[in-house]
C-alpha cells in the first residue's frame, strides 16, 4: 500500500474515532472490517484523544476493537447523551427480552 493511500486511510480511521467519541464518548470497528493493524487503529485513537485532550483507554474484545473516552461523560451534553442510550438499551431490553432468561417485572 502507498503512503498516500496508507495516509488517507488513517485520516478516515481518525474521523470516524473523532466522530464516535464526540456523539457517544466511544469509537469501535469489528476486527474484519479494520483497515489498519489493530495496534495501529488503538494507537491512532489514543492519538485522537490527546488532540482533544481527552484521556483514551483501547482495548480488543468480542471480535471488535473499542476505544473509550475514559472521562465520558464530561458535561451536560455528554450526559444527556448517556443518559438518552441508557434509556434506549433498557427499553429495547425490556421489549426484546433474550430468550430462556428471566422476564422483566412490569
Amino acid at each position: 500500500m502507498g503512503d498516500a493511500m496508507a495516509d488517507r486511510i488513517e485520516r478516515v480511521a481518525a474521523d470516524a474515532i473523532r466522530t464516535g467519541f464526540q456523539e457517544q464518548g466511544s469509537a469501535q470497528v469489528a476486527a474484519g472490517d479494520l483497515r489498519l493493524p489493530p495496534e495501529r487503529w488503538r494507537a491512532l485513537a489514543r492519538k485522537v484523544g490527546r488532540e482533544v485532550g481527552r484521556g483514551v483507554q483501547t482495548l480488543e474484545s468480542g471480535g471488535s476493537v473499542w476505544a473509550v473516552l475514559r472521562d465520558w461523560p464530561r458535561d451536560e451534553r455528554e450526559q444527556g447523551i448517556h443518559d438518552a442510550a441508557l434509556r434506549a438499551a433498557s427499553a429495547a431490553a425490556v421489549l426484546h427480552p433474550p430468550k430462556g432468561g428471566p422476564r422483566p417485572i412490569l
